[in-house]
């Protein structure tokens, strides 16, 4: 293989200066071997010299793509930097997470050696970074998934996708694809103005489980931080409320959307995953609308305004730091926390990497 192991980390920015130098800085000092194609959607201007592009010591491509409103024609940028891109394989990463270059090389070994596969996923983990008056507290880590998430192994297309909605898994965003998969995927994103953008993840997802069999790798290669005050899906969501959306032609279309690319080779599998896929859109749609009416119930209102001024008195992170260490965590060590039992015994493995993040986010605020 290659010295970039054919692997193209694809980091998509929007308009989060300070975060995208701190995921450039972390990479430079971790090393990370491979290429890097940041695809900007943002409107900063002379971005390049700020997150001081020409200095690193990274294999970085940088292209601006046309800045949009409202998350108008969202996934434009992503087809277009997939096109760009000549690795075999693919990462998607964002800005305020962090990857594990170790466990990407041993999927993109995976994915070498199994043509087969689409795409190779390590295990779903969620992080927060807990501070307390500018200082670390401990790096929180837990599983996305409740139960074990398996591997899809059908060489039946639509086998595979009933076996994804039966087993309820999680994500394959933040995974490696390959290239031609992740180009299949991404034109249909991009067929659209998606009205409703809380659909396009299950698109994404049934495309690439649609295009090849999928791996589910007993390694941590990704954590998804919890920021979600500042992600995209938070800023979408006060711009259009899912409850409005649900109440719309297009939401029905693009629910749909996925069909059109799907070839059913047998009347009983359609049926199948016609049902399954018609079930959770609907329990989704419940969901997201009971979140919304929760949102404005006077004890959630109360809830958040005693967070408020527990964080001004300086206390709340503290609060809650040691709730989780006392009758939370499973695991603790050098302010790495545990909270799933699932995820200990991976993560004692590469326990240094952990550390490094803690001891990295030291000298930085957020």
């Amino acid at each position: 293989m290659k010295k970039n192991f054919d692997v193209t980390i694809l980091l998509t920015i929007f308009n989060r200066l300070d975060y995208t130098n701190k995921w450039l800085d972390y990479a430079e000092q971790s090393n990370v071997p491979f290429k890097i194609f940041i695809s900007d959607g943002g409107n900063i201007k002379s971005i390049k010299t700020k997150l001081n592009l020409k200095k690193r010591k990274l294999d970085i491509t940088y292209k601006k793509f046309k800045y949009y409103k409202n998350y108008n024609y969202f996934f434009e940028k992503y087809y277009q930097s997939v096109k760009k891109i000549k690795s075999n394989y693919i990462f998607i990463a964002e800005d305020d997470d962090y990857i594990f270059s170790n466990s990407i090389i041993k999927s993109a070994k995976f994915l070498d050696d199994n043509k087969k596969f689409s795409c190779a996923s390590g295990i779903n983990c969620l992080g927060d970074l807990i501070r307390n008056n500018g200082k670390v507290l401990s790096l929180s880590l837990r599983n996305e998934s409740k139960e074990k998430t398996k591997s899809l192994l059908s060489n039946i297309p639509e086998q595979r996708l009933i076996e994804y909605y039966r087993k309820q898994q999680v994500s394959v965003h933040n995974a490696l694809h390959r290239k031609e998969s992740l180009l299949k995927t991404f034109k249909i994103l991009n067929s659209r103005n998606f009205l409703n953008l809380f659909v396009t993840e299950l698109i994404l997802c049934l495309s690439v489980i649609y295009n090849g069999n999928v791996a589910r790798m007993n390694h941590i290669d990704y954590i998804k931080m919890d920021n979600t005050n500042l992600s995209s899906s938070a800023n979408f969501e006060k711009l259009r409320s899912f409850s409005m959306i649900s109440k719309t032609k297009n939401f029905k279309e693009e629910n749909n959307l996925i069909l059109k690319s799907i070839k059913f080779f047998d009347k009983k599998n359609k049926n199948i995953f016609l049902s399954l896929h018609d079930k959770l859109i609907e329990k989704d749609r419940v969901l997201r609308i009971k979140g919304e009416i929760k949102k404005k119930n006077i004890f959630i209102k109360l809830r958040w305004a005693i967070k408020y001024v527990f964080t001004k008195l300086r206390i709340y992170y503290l609060i809650k730091y040691s709730y989780l260490k006392l009758f939370k965590a499973d695991y603790f060590y050098k302010k790495v926390m545990v909270v799933d039992k699932s995820l200990t015994k991976i993560i004692k493995k590469d326990l240094k990497n952990f550390v490094k993040i803690v001891e990295f986010n030291r000298k930085y605020t957020f």
